[in-house]
């Protein structure tokens, strides 16, 4: 089921988007404000959501949307919308498919997706990336580490991005080992077992020390209370923290940050705990 989280309702994400050069005392600035068209907002026509030099090259959300579809369209799969993600500066749209997919444990199945981001005032690259979306819960678990993405400046050097993405269609196959990859690695999370203080501490101070404390409290209240994590396995935690992250209905951009960095974070624990191990025989 396709979800949209909008952190201002008055705001369309799709709304007529328009550069303005900015003057003050009749001297025109190197800046040009960003303009979104506010239909939804009856007192308002349009507002201001960002400043950005000359050069940058705005992309209208909807342009962003349109290109995931083509790209998915091209794919030979059976694509699902998933995510859309506005809070008036920062944009994020996702799609998912299950006819590529790699099993963690029995049962427990990650397919995969794709997102695309947009910014207009500056604060994202627009870009596109492979995330895993576990089937049971419909958890987005975002990875640099296991995922291509691609990043494009919001300038002159970008202009032909679009033509350049036209490429994806052989990446999105390629991708199907990078699910299988990513799910192996997960797997060394769920034969941890129940972690202890000892290993929670571990990851805590280093491997996700940058975690803010309100979101690693929350994700340990429900990792902690809730009956879905009852084994509380390396992967139950990964779980709980995707799961907090990616269906926060009040999210923030930080939040899909945070996930990844919780995901690399812990998978490379994972990683490193295997090989204590096999040093130790």
């Amino acid at each position: 089921m396709a979800t949209t989280y909008f952190n201002d309702t008055k705001l369309n994400p799709f709304g007529e988007i328009k550069k303005l050069p900015l003057q003050a005392n009749g001297v025109t600035s190197s800046a040009y404000s960003i303009h979104l068209e506010t239909p939804l907002d009856e007192k308002h026509d349009w507002k201001e959501v960002g400043v950005v030099g000359n050069d940058y090259l705005l992309v209208p959300n909807q342009n962003v949307v349109d290109m995931v579809h083509e790209m998915t369209d091209k794919s030979d799969m059976e694509w699902q919308e998933n995510r859309t993600f506005f809070n008036g500066r920062q944009f994020m749209y996702s799609m998912t498919t299950n006819d590529i997919t790699a099993e963690v444990a029995v049962g427990d199945t990650v397919g995969l997706g794709i997102a695309a981001w947009n910014s207009y005032n500056g604060s994202r690259n627009l870009s596109y990336s492979f995330f895993a979306n576990r089937l049971a819960c419909l958890n987005g678990m975002t990875s640099k580490v296991h995922f291509f993405d691609r990043r494009f400046k919001h300038d002159n050097t970008s202009v032909e991005w679009a033509k350049e993405l036209e490429g994806i269609v052989n990446v999105m196959h390629n991708a199907s080992q990078n699910l299988v990859d990513f799910a192996g690695a997960c797997k060394g999370l769920n034969e941890i077992g129940r972690l202890n203080t000892l290993e929670l501490s571990t990851i805590r101070s280093k491997y996700i020390p940058g975690l803010p404390v309100t979101i690693f409290g929350k994700i340990m209240d429900k990792y902690l209370m809730e009956s879905d994590y009852e084994e509380q396995t390396g992967w139950d935690f990964l779980n709980a923290s995707t799961n907090l992250l990616w269906h926060n209905k009040k999210g923030t951009a930080a939040d899909y940050d945070n996930n990844q960095y919780i995901t690399d974070g812990l998978l490379e624990y994972a990683k490193e705990r295997d090989s204590w191990k096999a040093a130790s025989i």
